[in-house]
């Protein structure tokens, strides 16, 4: 850098014992050397700035092409996703069909089961009935 630590140092000494300001005692102007020394650490800022801007400018082409590719790889999965969606639909469908038929046919099978019990108990219970009935009709015959 150049400033040696004695030099840096030197700018903090008192020029005066402590009172009343005297025209010795105020110390000169600094101003040309600290231009010349922070003129090599602005440069180098310069430098990192220009490198720093560079950089921002290689980041911001990668997120436009990846923003790019993003985009047609979202587009393909949408696309893929519409295609598949008649074949997931007539599949689901099917399947659906498939469960309602086996439904109904477990609900056909205990349909036929109550009547199957129904028609014995009627068959059981009939032949009393009809005894029952025609001993009422040919009682108010007599």
């Amino acid at each position: 850098m150049g400033v040696a630590l004695a030099d840096f140092l030197e700018r903090f000494r008192p020029a005066g014992t402590p009172g009343a300001p005297v025209p010795g005692a105020v110390p000169a102007t600094r101003l040309p050397e600290s231009e010349t020394e922070l003129a090599e650490l602005f440069d180098q800022l310069a430098d990192a700035q220009l490198q720093a801007d560079h950089i921002w400018a290689g980041a911001a082409e990668q997120v436009e092409l990846r923003r790019g590719e993003t985009a047609v790889r979202v587009k393909e999965i949408i696309d893929q996703a519409r295609s598949r969606a008649g074949t997931v639909r007539a599949e689901s469908m099917q399947a659906l069909r498939a469960a309602a038929r086996s439904e109904l046919s477990s609900v056909l099978v205990e349909a036929q089961a109550a009547r199957e019990r129904l028609l014995a108990r009627a068959g059981k219970l009939m032949p009393n009935y009809l005894d029952l009935v025609v001993a009422e009709a040919t009682s108010g015959l007599r």
